[in-house]
């Protein structure tokens, strides 16, 4: 039995098929890699959108751009004010001030202050207006966005440098349809002792 089809007409044009796979695709939605893909797939475009993407409004508040509300977009090639990345299908705008952030930033926004000892002894803040900057951290390049900003020596950082959203919090149980018997846990740390092979 074959699965229907979904309209998602924020996001894309085409019926979309339910797609639940174990292969890492790169979401058309954010242009991020994920390690199972859960979402939806046209197959006349080969556009896939990971289901958590899918969910996105019409319209949301954002922390980094709290003086109006942003418009979801489809179909424009901007830059992501944020992180910098190049967005080709959905972001998040505002008309008024020509803000733009992709879908990844807007569903997890970076921290305003972050304390990064192992790259600067010093907190960083995330400035809220466009600025053009040098990147003091591992690029050493120019930039043209919302850095973080260390007051204290007068450095500025790219978003993408500085956070990497790796402290996120993942669900502790999933239901999968390719084992859909009971929920899979998911394993941190070291494996369980009835995992180990020995030789």
């Amino acid at each position: 039995m074959e699965s229907e089809g979904v309209l998602l007409p924020l996001i894309h044009e085409h019926l979309m098929m339910p797609l639940n796979d174990l292969i890492p695709r790169r979401g058309d939605c954010c242009g991020r890699l994920k390690d199972i893909n859960d979402g939806y797939y046209c197959k006349s475009c080969d556009f896939f959108v990971h289901k958590k993407c899918s969910e996105s409004s019409e319209y949301i508040e954002h922390p980094s751009h709290s003086i109006h509300a942003l418009q979801l977009l489809r179909k424009a090639s901007r830059f992501c004010d944020l992180c910098g990345w190049t967005i080709k299908d959905l972001l998040y705008h505002c008309e008024i001030c020509e803000f733009d952030i992709d879908i990844y930033c807007a569903k997890y926004p970076p921290p305003e202050v972050i304390d990064i000892s192992e790259k600067h002894h010093h907190k960083l803040i995330l400035l809220k207006e466009l600025s053009e900057f040098y990147c003091n951290a591992n690029c050493w390049k120019t930039g043209y966005a919302y850095p973080y900003k260390c007051h204290e020596c007068d450095l500025s950082f790219h978003v993408n440098c500085v956070w990497h959203p790796s402290e996120l919090k993942h669900p502790s149980e999933v239901n999968h349809s390719y084992h859909s018997l009971h929920p899979l846990k998911l394993l941190t740390g070291r494996l369980p002792n009835y995992l180990l092979v020995y030789n």
